[in-house]
C-alpha cells in the first residue's frame, strides 16, 4: 500500500495556483521519501547481516565437508605414510585396537596415547565388561586366546575381519601391516630416519611417526631420535644412554596440534604372557610391541619393538605373547560435492582432527566442535 502511495505522489501533477494543497502535497511527498530512505537503509542493514550469516554458513559448510570426508574413513587419522617402494600409502587408526569380552565389541582407543595396561589381566573372564588391548598373534577371531602353547596360534586370522564400532563398523576396512611395510616405514621411505622419534605424550611413553609431507606446526617442536643419539645399527636403531622417551615431551594440548598436522603415536603398552601383564622392564624401561602379519617360524611372528635403548622395526616375538595392534587402511579420496575454494582463500581452510574420540575443527588458531561451538 505504501508503495502505491509513493508512486501516486511522484506521478501526480498539481496546478500551481493552489499553494495550500501543493504545500500539503509536498509535505506528504517528503515524508514518503523519508520513509522510503529508511526502508532502504534497513534493507541494507539486513543484507549486511545476511552476508555475515552467509559467511558463517560458508565456513560451517566447509567444516561440515571435513566431517563428511572424515566419515568416509571413520576412525582414521589424516597423515599419510608410504610403506612400499611402489608408493603405496596408508593412514593409521585413531588409536590401538580394543576388545570387550562381555559384548564381543571392537573399538579403537579414544586417543592415541590410551592404553588398557594391567586390566588386560582380565582376558580370561568371559563376563569382563571392560576392554583389553594386548592380543596373541593372529587372534582376530579369537581375541581372548591366552594359551601358552604356540600351536594354538598356528593359523593367522587378521583383525580386519571384525566390524569396529568407531572405525566404520564394517568388516574388511582395516588391516595389520606386514613386517616389510613396518621396515620400509622406518628405513625405506624418503627421509625415514628423520620422520620418527620416541617421546612422551601426556605422561605416556611411546613412538611418534610423522607423515610423508610433514610440516612442523607453530607452537610445538619435534626432535627426530636419530638427532638425539639413536644410531642405525644394521636393521635396527640403538643408543647407549637409555633416554629415548625424553627426546620429545608433549602435553595433551600440544599433542592435539601435532595430531592435527598428521602425527601418529604408538604408546608403549607392554606385553602380556597368559594373564600376566608386563608394562616395564627394570633395565629397558617402557616397552612397546606391535604385531605384523608376517610369520617367522612356527612359534614366532614379526613385530615392531622399542624401549628406552633400542628401536626394532622388524623384530620377532613368540606368538603366545599379547601385543598391541594398530590397524591401517588405504587412504580414500572423498569428494564432498562442495566447492569451497574461494571460502578457504578468504577465511582459511579448517583442519579436522580427533581428540579423545571427539571430532574437532581447527580454524585460524581456534578450535571448534563439529556443531560450531568455539572451545578456545
Amino acid at each position: 500500500m505504501m508503495f502505491s502511495v509513493f508512486i501516486l505522489l511522484h506521478t501526480t501533477t498539481l496546478p500551481k495556483s493552489n499553494t495550500k494543497i501543493r504545500l500539503l502535497f509536498d509535505i506528504c511527498k517528503f515524508f514518503c521519501n523519508l520513509f522510503a530512505y529508511v526502508r532502504f537503509f534497513l534493507y541494507l542493514c539486513k543484507q549486511i547481516q545476511i552476508f555475515r550469516n552467509v559467511r558463517n554458513l560458508l565456513f560451517f559448510i566447509t567444516a561440515a565437508s571435513c566431517c563428511i570426508s572424515l566419515s568416509a574413513a571413520d576412525g582414521a587419522l589424516n597423515g599419510r605414510f608410504t610403506i612400499r617402494n611402489n608408493g603405496d600409502q596408508v593412514v593409521f587408526s585413531q588409536g590401538n585396537l580394543q576388545f570387550q569380552p562381555e559384548t564381543e565389541n571392537w573399538q579403537f582407543a579414544e586417543s592415541q596415547a590410551s592404553v588398557i595396561g594391567m586390566a588386560n589381566e582380565n582376558i580370561l573372564l568371559s563376563t569382563y565388561s571392560g576392554w583389553i588391548d594386548l592380543f596373541g598373534w593372529g587372534t582376530g577371531t579369537n581375541p581372548t586366546n591366552a594359551s601358552t602353547d604356540w600351536q594354538d596360534y598356528g593359523t593367522y586370522k587378521d583383525w580386519s575381519a571384525n566390524a569396529i564400532i568407531n572405525g566404520g563398523n564394517l568388516p574388511d576396512k582395516w588391516r595389520v601391516m606386514t613386517a616389510e611395510e613396518w621396515n620400509y616405514l622406518f628405513f625405506g621411505r624418503k627421509n625415514a630416519a628423520t620422520l620418527f622419534g620416541l617421546g612422551c605424550v601426556n605422561g605416556q611413553n611411546g613412538t611418534i611417526i610423522l607423515p610423508d609431507d610433514w610440516t612442523a606446526p607453530q607452537g610445538v617442536t619435534f626432535n627426530a631420535s636419530t638427532t638425539q643419539g639413536l644410531a642405525k645399527k644394521n636393521n635396527y636403531y640403538a643408543n647407549t644412554d637409555g633416554k629415548n622417551f625424553k627426546h620429545n615431551i608433549y602435553t595433551s594440548d600440544q599433542w592435539a596440534v601435532m595430531e592435527a598436522a598428521g602425527a601418529v603415536f604408538l604408546p608403549a603398552a607392554g606385553y602380556r604372557w597368559s594373564d600376566e601383564v608386563y608394562m616395564e622392564d627394570s633395565d629397558l624401561g617402557s616397552m612397546g610391541y606391535y604385531w605384523a602379519s608376517s610369520p617367522v617360524e612356527d612359534w614366532k611372528a614379526n613385530c615392531l619393538y622399542f624401549d628406552s635403548y633400542e628401536f626394532w622395526p622388524q623384530n620377532s616375538n613368540s606368538r603366545i605373547h599379547g601385543c598391541s595392534v594398530r590397524l591401517v587402511q588405504t587412504p580414500s579420496e572423498t569428494h564432498t560435492g562442495i566447492d569451497y575454494t574461494g571460502v578457504s582463500a578468504t577465511f582459511g581452510k579448517p583442519q579436522k582432527f580427533l581428540r579423545n574420540g571427539r571430532l574437532l575443527i581447527l580454524h585460524n588458531g581456534r578450535t571448534y566442535t563439529a556443531q560450531g561451538q568455539m572451545l578456545h
